[in-house]
């Protein structure tokens, strides 16, 4: 082959190599000259730079799919490269963190971590599970726990720094969640020893005055409805309890629920309910609308919104009214209950949902009727809202999804 064209063919193969074709090569002739010579080295550095871009590739891969934010940064502790975590976490752009000093990462007041951070590495060589904060875009604080160790090259010198940081928002929401829940279950068991003790210990006594009453039938009756009284707030307290575990319970059963159905079987069971008689209620639900939930959580829901209303219905001679209208709002449904009842001042309105919480004296019920609501709802994947203002009334919304993927649906 002419020298000329072998030349020709060189640049190619180079042309070709920098475009990344890696794997071109060209055929070493018998002579082996000092073109071939040329040829071998070039055909040797197509597969080293194979070879090189292969385990970056793999590497880049290991780098991106690490859960936790990664950073490395240079001797200086400049941030030399970071993974996808770091920008989705912080929401700053990874154009804006490269070349930026370790201290940018960390909120203003935490210098001593970063002084902990750079004596760690100088006489250990890491750093683990520390925790601190970021600040993300926003200037909000990210908990994080962080581990720092060295990066060294073949030679064994030091390159830089590599840093793993551990989002911590989550751990702490989980161990505020369980504290909640503790608090709860401490507050539960001093209440009910004493809503369950105090009636029980009523009826006793009242017992003892039956039996010291004699031929008395007045004061035998009047102990009577006495006793009648503390049984029906035992029983109401005890009831409450076992919505209060059913609310509680990890799984239930989901199916397809009616809502207008419902609430007219729910309303029907309060037909002799003390106060029911003077209530007026308006359904505004189409009969067809429907969605896939937990029907016991629900009746449960419905009952503690309803009782409300009639034990705090309008007084001062006004018509006491509940209005109970639905829609849906994209793939969930709206539910409201308005009533022009007794209404609550903005004291009693910020602890509503509150456990046992009673914020009038009127109430005689166990403080547990809208917490459990709010408990049933966000187990139903909802939320709950409450609006009030003292001698006008209240409105309480309800947004709730159809579970299971499936869709609301209007036949």
């Amino acid at each position: 082959m002419p020298q000329k064209s072998r030349i020709e063919d060189i640049n190619n193969m180079i042309i070709k190599i920098a475009s990344g074709d890696f794997d071109h090569k060209i055929e070493i002739s018998d002579s082996f000259d000092e073109i071939d010579a040329i040829v071998s080295g070039i055909n040797m550095l197509g597969e080293e730079l194979k070879a090189t871009v292969i385990a970056k590739n793999y590497l880049k891969s290991i780098f991106e799919g690490i859960v936790d934010m990664l950073i490395i940064f240079d001797e200086h502790f400049l941030i030399k490269e970071v993974n996808n975590k770091v920008t989705e976490i912080l929401g700053i752009d990874e154009s804006q963190l490269l070349g930026q000093p370790i201290e940018n990462l960390f909120t203003l007041d935490d210098t001593k971590v970063i002084e902990k951070i750079k004596k760690g590495i100088a006489n250990k060589g890491s750093l683990y599970n520390q925790e601190t904060s970021f600040v993300n875009v926003n200037g909000d604080n990210i908990p994080v726990s962080i581990s720092l160790s060295l990066l060294k090259d073949n030679n064994d010198s030091e390159k830089g720094f590599i840093l793993i940081a551990k989002d911590l928002k989550h751990v702490l929401l989980t161990a505020d969640a369980l504290k909640q829940k503790n608090t709860e279950l401490q507050t539960l068991v001093y209440k009910v020893s004493h809503d369950l003790k105090g009636p029980v210990a009523s009826v006793m006594g009242l017992l003892e005055l039956v039996d010291m009453a004699g031929d008395d039938l007045q004061s035998i009756k009047n102990y009577l409805d006495h006793i009648k009284k503390s049984l029906y707030k035992l029983n109401h307290t005890i009831l409450s309890l076992f919505e209060y575990s059913l609310s509680s319970q990890p799984n239930f059963e989901v199916s397809s629920v009616t809502l207008k159905t419902l609430l007219e079987e729910v309303l029907s069971s309060y037909a002799n309910y003390p106060g029911m008689s003077d209530m007026k209620i308006d359904l505004d639900i189409l009969p067809s609308l429907s969605l896939m939930t937990g029907k016991k959580l629900l009746i449960s829901l419905f009952q503690h919104i309803i009782e409300n209303a009639i034990n705090f219905r309008a007084t001062h001679n006004k018509i006491s009214q509940l209005k109970i209208k639905a829609s849906t709002q994209g793939k969930s449904i709206s539910i409201s209950f308005e009533d022009n009842g007794m209404g609550m001042d903005k004291h009693v309105l910020a602890r509503a949902f509150d456990m046992f919480y009673r914020g009038n004296e009127v109430s005689k019920g166990s403080g547990l009727g809208l917490f459990i609501a709010k408990s049933n709802v966000e187990k139903l994947g909802g939320e709950i809202k409450i609006k009030s203002k003292v001698d006008v009334g209240t409105e309480i919304i309800i947004l709730l999804p159809s579970l299971t993927g499936s869709k609301i649906t209007i036949s």
